[in-house]
């Protein structure tokens, strides 16, 4: 019989005003911690956004794309904030979000980008839209264009794969390519992992969002 694995997400919920039924508040209910207990079929294989072992289903709490997709399919920001196409579609330029922090509290700019995506060309990962990109200029820390090799009216899309989310430039081994540590931006934050056992995510408090 497999043995479940227990990922436990500490998450600290804060009841606010805006919650209650639009009622005025003039104090904040105290802050909770709330664990809660998700049982996998396996043990996760790698620590890779995106990777088939098991990591898919906690990437998205722990890394970010630069665009996301709800449901419906309707494109809306990630880490990018905006982002436009030149005319004859080979030119894709993406404002960054400012004031965004990797979990080990790096800021997050379009130089991380650039690297993430760099490693990603040179490895046999789903190139979603990557093997597109032949060159990308960073003009400024929140700015990056990506200049493609032919035009792509769906590359947005393609950047709100769960494989194509960023992650730290520090959390790759010596040679650049393997993730060693889930160092993300997303709401959580990778404590740790015991082989067997269990995945411990805590709640990122510096994170961008709600």
């Amino acid at each position: 019989m497999k043995r479940n694995i227990a990922v436990l997400l500490v998450a600290v919920m804060v009841v606010s005003s805006i919650m209650l039924c639009g009622c005025k508040q003039n104090s904040v209910s105290p802050a909770k911690e709330q664990v809660i207990t998700v049982g996998l079929e396996q043990d996760i294989g790698s620590l890779a956004p995106g990777s088939p072992s098991c990591m898919y289903k906690l990437s998205n709490l722990v890394y970010e794309p630069l665009v996301d997709l709800y449901p419906d399919f309707k494109k809306v920001p990630g880490l990018a904030t905006s982002w436009q196409a030149s005319d004859d579609g080979r030119v894709w330029t993406f404002a960054l979000r400012k004031g965004v922090k990797f979990h080990d509290g790096k800021p997050f700019d379009a130089e991380a980008v650039k690297f993430m995506i760099n490693r990603n060309k040179k490895l046999n990962v789903p190139k979603y839209g990557f093997d597109l990109v032949q060159s990308m200029e960073t003009p400024d820390p929140y700015t990056i264009k990506f200049v493609l090799s032919k035009p792509s009216y769906i590359f947005p899309s393609d950047m709100s794969m769960v494989f194509n989310a960023i992650v730290s430039p520090d959390c790759l081994d010596a040679e650049g390519e393997k993730v060693v540590k889930a160092i993300g931006t997303g709401p959580f934050k990778f404590e740790s992992w015991t082989k067997g056992q269990e995945i411990v995510l805590v709640r990122n408090d510096d994170y961008w969002g709600q």
